[in-house]
């Protein structure tokens, strides 16, 4: 899976989380997505869409996946 083309995605890490209905765009399941985490957002992209998550939306993702 290549990263996207975005600068804002140049420090970008791929990761596996499971997404509910947190991420609509992205789709619901285990996912792999590329992340750059902000100081409020957090960008998410996959192979087709991108999407931004609060960042206190994101903390509740990967609380439990560490």
């Amino acid at each position: 899976m290549g990263k996207p083309e975005s600068k804002r995605y140049a420090n970008a890490s791929l990761l596996w989380v499971h997404l509910n209905d947190e991420a609509p765009h992205i789709g619901s399941g285990h996912r792999m997505v590329w992340a750059v985490v902000g100081r409020k957002w957090v960008y998410l992209a996959n192979r087709e869409d991108r999407q931004r998550v609060p960042l206190g939306v994101w903390r509740n993702i990967t609380e439990g996946q560490a």
